[in-house]
Parts: structure tokens; C-alpha cells; sequence
């Protein structure tokens, strides 16, 4: 297993999120294989899950999250596609420490060689919050290699906004019980009730990690125009971490095959927060011809 211990405050704390990864995986709903797969910025964890002759899908996680986050959607995902659900580098799962520069093409080049290491010459990606930077970069990068893309409560068309950020910065200054509940408030509907797991899964991560601070930058008009790709992007009704109509704004001008729907009764989490409304639509989306 690779050592990514140095990402986190203590010894005992990176043994917490590792049991805690275990923990989630003993849950896994369906059957699975775990793969680490080198790329020229670093060796990739990856669960993988579905009949192998099905479509590929690539799942990707949002800052500080990591492969078992998608544990509400792989049932039903698994049911339709080859599913590979990736540790980002430096995250909190079981990938290489390694952080790149947000900005140049280094997580393009990753992706692609994860794509060329599972011998994947196109396939469908989707991805949540930093996952959906993830997921818009390779489709800017290397619009061969993806088929359709779904991009989810997406960092990199929008500025964050500043209630985002106020939620956020309590937690990352000095991360407390409370605080982490307000945030994790903040990031889902308000009418839904408190996600118990999702909450101990923040708790975890903000108390022992040290969160990659790097400024991720939003996408030029000039980079959006590349994506030839089909794309399906999603909103929570309640999302709050960024300028949604501002994001949709620029994703409608520059985004040349696009569909935008908002999710009823969810927020930043949307994928947590509406799985199964979530997984239907991804998985009607991707079958389209």
C-alpha cells in the first residue's frame, strides 16, 4: 500500500482515515477489485466495479474526499458501466502524495495516463465539486479520450461565494465539532436531515489532514470552447458554494453541447444528497446516442 502518511497531522490520524476507508469499503454494495496503476505524477488507487465489458465511467471526488465517497451511487451506476472510482493524488485516499500544479496540464496528463494504464482509449467521466474541475479539465485536455462527461456542483466556472468560504473557514483555521456541522449544514438542503456518515467523513477529514490549499483557477472562455464532449451539468437547487447563474451564464456561451438541470431538495452535496434521482440521470444521460 502506498505511504501517504505525511498528508495527515499525526500517525494516529492517518490510521483513523484508514479505517475509516476500510470501513466504507466493507460496505461497498457491490462486487469489487482494487487496482494502483502508475502515471507519470504519481501511482493511482482506483476501486473498480460493474461487468467489464460494459461502458467505462471514471468517478472522481471533490477536495479532500476520495474514492469510497461514492458508495450512495456505485449500486446503481455499477448496474450500467464498468465503474472506476479514483483516490485523487494527495487526497485522502490511497494514491500517491504527490500534489501537482492546479495550473499547466499536470492533472490532464494523469488522467490520461489513467485512461492509458486501464487501456481505456475513450470513456465516460463524472465528477463532483473538485471532481468536476477534474472532469471539465480532461475534457479540455484530451477531447478524444471522453465520450460524455457529467461535471456536478463544479469548481472552475464560478468564483467560490462568500458564504462558502465564510462556512469554509472556521473549519480549515481551527476545525471543530461545531463548526464542521455548520458547514456540512451549509453544503446540503436545509429541509433534508443531518447526513450522520457524511458528517463523521468531514470530522475526519478536517481534524487529522492537511488540506491541499492550493488556489485552483476557473477555466478561460478559450479552455471551456475545447470541450467538444457531450455535457451533462448538474446543480443542487440549494447549492451554495458558488454563482450558479453566473457559472450556467458562461457554460451556455462557451460549452457547445451542454444540458443544465438542477436537482430538487439538494445542495453542494448533490450526489449525496439525491442519489437516486443523481444516478438515473447520469445513467440516462450516458446511454444516449
Amino acid at each position: 500500500m502506498i505511504d501517504n502518511s505525511r498528508l495527515y497531522r499525526s500517525a494516529e490520524g492517518y490510521t483513523a482515515m484508514m479505517a475509516a476507508y476500510d470501513a466504507t469499503l466493507a460496505r461497498w454494495p457491490v462486487p469489487y477489485e482494487c487496482l494502483t496503476v502508475p502515471t507519470r505524477h504519481g501511482a493511482t488507487h482506483i476501486i473498480t466495479s460493474g461487468d467489464p465489458a460494459a461502458p467505462p465511467l471514471i468517478l472522481l471526488g471533490g477536495a479532500g474526499a476520495n474514492a469510497t465517497r461514492w458508495l450512495p451511487n456505485i449500486g446503481e451506476l455499477s448496474k450500467d458501466f464498468r465503474t472506476y472510482c479514483l483516490d485523487g493524488l494527495g487526497e485522502t485516499g490511497r494514491s500517491a502524495p504527490n500534489r501537482p500544479s492546479y495550473r499547466g496540464d499536470a492533472y490532464g496528463e494523469w488522467l490520461v495516463d489513467v485512461f492509458d494504464a486501464l487501456h481505456l482509449e475513450r470513456a465516460n467521466v463524472a465528477g463532483i465539486s473538485r471532481g468536476g474541475w477534474l472532469t471539465l479539465k480532461i475534457a479540455i485536455y484530451a477531447p478524444d479520450r471522453v465520450n460524455r462527461i457529467v461535471p456536478m456542483s463544479a469548481q472552475g466556472l464560478a468564483p467560490l461565494s462568500l458564504s462558502f468560504l465564510v462556512h469554509m473557514l472556521p473549519v480549515i483555521v481551527f476545525p471543530t465539532e461545531g463548526s464542521i456541522k455548520r458547514l456540512t449544514r451549509f453544503s446540503s438542503a436545509p429541509n433534508l436531515p443531518p447526513d450522520e456518515r457524511l458528517g463523521q467523513r468531514i470530522y475526519l477529514i478536517f481534524k487529522h489532514y492537511r488540506s491541499n490549499r492550493s488556489r485552483v483557477p476557473n477555466f478561460t472562455d478559450d479552455e471551456l470552447r475545447r470541450i467538444s464532449a457531450p455535457t451533462l451539468l448538474l446543480w443542487g437547487a440549494y447549492e451554495g458554494a458558488y454563482n450558479v447563474t453566473r457559472a450556467n451564464e458562461r457554460a451556455v456561451r462557451l460549452i457547445r453541447d451542454l444540458c443544465i438541470e438542477v436537482i430538487p431538495n439538494a445542495g453542494h452535496t448533490v450526489s449525496d444528497d439525491q442519489p437516486a434521482l443523481v444516478n438515473a440521470r447520469i445513467t440516462a444521460f450516458l446511454k444516449q446516442t
